[in-house]
């Protein structure tokens, strides 16, 4: 299974402040101090993925609106590439990596193909929320 690791959550919500507006709440950053060691909570092996989850969707329900161009609610193939070909060139550069349009275009089409699990050339939010969400 091809898998977009390179794609972090933190690299994702912080190469996606240009998608907060104002009604917009930033996302919440993920506790890394595990459940145990803080007072009153149980220890449990979900925090982080869930606190991760959970800022994926954060992220989703903020940028989607910017990409979703036509606002039919899905994103096209091309509304879908170009979210993430920006997301990529903007990781790239956070890295002081120069972004090839052909490898960030490659990447994007590998990614819609990941994506569109039910292969209708469409992304939903939550198509969007289970592939960003690994």
């Amino acid at each position: 299974m091809l898998k977009f690791a390179a794609l972090s959550i933190t690299a994702l919500a912080a190469s996606t402040a240009y998608a907060q507006t104002p009604e917009a709440a930033p996302a919440a950053p993920v506790d890394s101090a595990p459940a145990a060691s803080q007072p009153g909570a149980a220890p449990t092996a979900q925090a982080a993925p869930t606190n991760a989850n959970a800022q994926v969707a954060a992220v989703v329900e903020a940028g989607f609106p910017k990409y979703d161009v036509n606002k039919d609610g899905k994103l096209s193939e091309a509304e879908f590439k170009q979210w993430i070909s920006d997301l990529k060139t903007q990781e790239m550069a956070a890295q002081g990596k120069p972004a090839d349009p052909a490898a960030v275009s490659q990447y994007a089409s590998a990614a819609m193909a990941a994506a569109d699990k039910d292969k209708d050339g469409f992304i939903t939010k939550q198509d969007l929320t289970t592939f960003l969400g690994g």
